[in-house]
């Protein structure tokens, strides 16, 4: 309702925005009717925190929309946002490396389908923070994630080498 409000307010301009924001990707892909709000609204440039491709790493940090839904909602705006009126379509396809159950094919599975399916598209990669500064000060302005990683039991805090991670 309210991307409908705010389409319905810029439509009233004398003029349309370019516009850029987040988006989240699981509901861009389970409520396509958004897109035409955003698009009216000149919302054009998508940031979609996507983290990983591979579903059961995706649950450990709370985005449990299996990734085949993912992938086709995104293909289906682009292709929405491409065959409009203006054609203009940008996306930055942000990923985390380092999740737990992620392997190094899974995380590399999903770079090939971005880059096959989004070759014209901005991707950037995120090494896993977890960050041990949260204070009681700024709680309530972190997420529930950063609030909960340690009690989760699926994250560690060891420091160690490239080497003793596996990576050369």
């Amino acid at each position: 309702e309210k991307l409908k409000l705010i389409a319905e307010q810029v439509k009233k301009l004398p003029f349309k925005p370019d516009m850029t924001g987040y988006i989240r990707g699981d509901l861009i892909a389970a409520r396509p009717e958004d897109r035409v709000y955003l698009e009216e609204m000149g919302l054009w440039s998508h940031y979609y925190g996507i983290e990983s491709l591979n579903h059961k790493a995706a649950k450990s940090i709370g985005k449990g929309m299996h990734p085949d839904k993912i992938k086709q909602g995104l293909l289906d705006v682009r292709d929405y946002f491409k065959q409009s009126d203006t054609g203009r379509y940008r996306n930055t396809f942000s990923m985390i490396s380092g999740l737990p159950h992620e392997t190094p094919e899974t995380f590399l599975d999903g770079l090939k389908w971005n880059s096959e399916n989004m070759p014209e598209e901005a991707l950037v990669i995120f090494p896993l923070h977890l960050s041990d500064t949260v204070t009681d000060g700024v709680k309530d302005n972190t997420s529930e994630f950063d609030r909960t990683w340690r009690e989760s039991g699926m994250f560690h805090t060891q420091q160690g080498t490239d080497e003793s991670f596996g990576a050369s």
